[in-house]
């Protein structure tokens, strides 16, 4: 009980964090926040972080949660060479949805996420609220659905890199992390560093999400790098010992 109210308390925090925070695109000095032989990992900083995971011996690449800020950022990476595969949402907030739309009127790529963010888009779809807009105040137009449902265990590829998506519900009931092997996971709003993501919406569930940080990200390997959907990575090593939510 005193974790989950630890929850509920630093829910407020990161909202404020958010609101607070800039909304015009950044990218990431040089273009590429890691850069090995076989993959390059972009990151681009606007209503979330959006990541360009590319695979360098095919010059194939991912774009996770477009924000709008993002897309002519991605238009000029596939211009320089590069094939975008597919589109990854890690869960089904507006903020991860707003590009989009966007994005796929300018390419032709499938978007892919869980079943639960599927049901999201087909209720706004057809009788829900959209209200968000660009930096500028004009309207964006509401996210079409999913062309692949994909679900917990399932592995998505770029080029020839294969990601394992694990299902890490509570912050939404659609919240997805793409893993690659003991190297990287993208974990859309789930954990940040030092912080977790939200537990007090309306269709998040606190113990649901204390169970996936405990039975999915804690079991990673320590040095597993975390691309959170907001603000800077770390690592599962050290979430697991300096995150002030999961102290004794």
């Amino acid at each position: 009980m005193a974790r989950r109210a630890l929850l509920l308390a630093t829910s407020l925090l990161v909202a404020t964090s958010f609101l607070v925070s800039s909304t015009l695109a950044e990218e990431t000095s040089g273009g590429s926040l890691f850069d090995e032989s076989d993959l390059a990992i972009r990151r681009i900083e606007g209503f979330c972080n959006t990541y360009l995971l590319t695979c360098k011996r095919t010059k194939r690449f991912a774009v996770v949660d477009p924000c709008p800020e993002a897309v002519s950022a991605i238009l000029r990476h596939a211009q320089a060479g590069h094939t975008l595969g597919a589109i990854w949402i890690t869960h089904e907030h507006g903020d991860h949805l707003a590009g989009l739309a966007p994005l796929k009127e300018k390419v032709e790529a499938q978007a892919l996420g869980h079943a639960k963010t599927q049901a999201y888009l087909e209720k706004i779809a057809s009788a829900g609220a959209w209200d968000w807009t660009d930096e500028k105040g004009d309207p964006l137009p509401k996210p079409p659905k999913l062309d692949r449902i994909v679900a917990d265990g399932d592995s998505v590829t770029v080029g020839k890199l294969t990601w394992k998506v694990r299902h890490v519900p509570g912050h939404s009931p659609g919240s997805i992390a793409f893993v690659l092997g003991d190297r990287y996971a993208v974990v859309g709003d789930v954990l940040f560093s030092g912080s977790v993501g939200r537990t007090d919406l309306e269709t998040s569930d606190p113990d649901r999400f204390c169970r996936s940080l405990s039975e999915v990200l804690w079991d990673l390997p320590d040095k597993v790098v975390v691309l959170p959907g907001h603000m800077k990575t770390t690592t599962i090593g050290k979430e697991k010992k300096s995150n002030w939510l999961f102290q004794d």
